[in-house]
């Protein structure tokens, strides 16, 4: 795993996958360098503020990114001639979704407002609707936003709807899309000192803030394995012995799962991309099969 660039303000970085798999077969690799596979020709993936490598014969087969409290998904647009009239039907279908949705009782219709963002790449709508018929104080927004070649959907997390907290989330979410750049792998490598945070079809280059996840999921390898990589940055106080090793040492202590035998492959401080972190590696087994879980845990340093 290669850093691209350290940031002050993190405190806690968590990095889990998870390999489902059949018999030993899944630490090929992990524990000894001397088994079959270990020397598997691998790519690298720029995933968040890190890049990973990845066996070349898994493809890529989910992802998902959350940055400065906003959902981002990102999808090519079909290719053909009538842009316009693809964005429009995309926009109708969407807000017709929303529209069957149920209100607040005070309320006569989901919706609370539509607009149009004529400064975020070269078309761009906005709606704000009551995702929770509960919640008649809060609401969320979504945008979709034509940034060329690549789609983006941003949605938020339900907030308040006075002005000021929509104010607020409006300027975040035009923050994030205008900071956004479609990139190919190979300039991403280069610009190693940039804040880039990396999606799949380009990156966003803004400095961390707050809370950070990436998710990414990989299949297809020869022993049918399959790979799941989550990452969390986040920010929170904490004693130094509650880390990666002492949390998971007492969730085992307590038989936290019943059916499941968990078999401790290794327990160690691990340096990673020049972060002195915690390394723990467990085979899990039940009836339904077997697991790798792997899981790394920087808790940096305050500010």
């Amino acid at each position: 795993m290669k850093r691209f660039k350290q940031w002050g303000c993190i405190l806690v970085l968590l990095l889990l996958s998870v390999i489902s798999c059949t018999g030993n077969e899944g630490i090929m690799g992990l524990n000894s360098q001397k088994k079959r596979g270990a020397n598997a020709e691998m790519k690298a993936y720029p995933l968040g503020r890190f890049s990973i490598r990845i066996p070349k014969n898994m493809e890529q087969t989910g992802r998902s990114h959350r940055l400065r409290l906003a959902q981002i998904r990102e999808f090519h647009w079909p290719e053909r001639s009538n842009r316009n009239e693809i964005r429009n039907k995309l926009w109708n279908d969407r807000v017709a979704e929303i529209n069957k949705m149920r209100p607040p009782r005070h309320q006569s219709r989901p919706i609370i407002e539509q607009r149009e963002f004529y400064d975020l790449g070269q078309w761009a709508k906005g709606i704000f609707y009551y995702g929770n018929y509960a919640l008649e104080q809060e609401g969320i927004w979504e945008i979709l936003i034509d940034s060329g070649p690549i789609g983006i959907w941003l949605k938020t997390d339900s907030l308040l709807a006075d002005k000021d907290n929509v104010d607020k989330m409006i300027r975040n979410l035009s923050t994030i899309a205008k900071a956004f750049t479609i990139r190919t792998n190979d300039d991403l490598h280069k610009d190693t000192q940039i804040n880039w945070f990396h999606l799949e079809n380009g990156a966003i280059n803004l400095p961390y803030r707050w809370q950070e996840q990436t998710y990414a999921r990989f299949e297809g390898h020869p022993f049918d394995l399959k790979l799941e990589i989550e990452m969390t940055d986040t920010h929170t106080d904490e004693p130094k012995e509650e880390g990666l090793l002492a949390r998971i040492a007492a969730v085992i202590a307590t038989g936290y799962a019943t059916g499941v035998d968990i078999d401790r492959i290794r327990s160690h401080k691990r340096k990673v991309a020049g972060l002195d972190g915690e390394e723990e590696v467990d085979r899990m087994a039940d009836r339904d099969g077997t697991e790798i879980s792997f899981g790394w845990r920087y808790a940096g340093k305050k500010d």
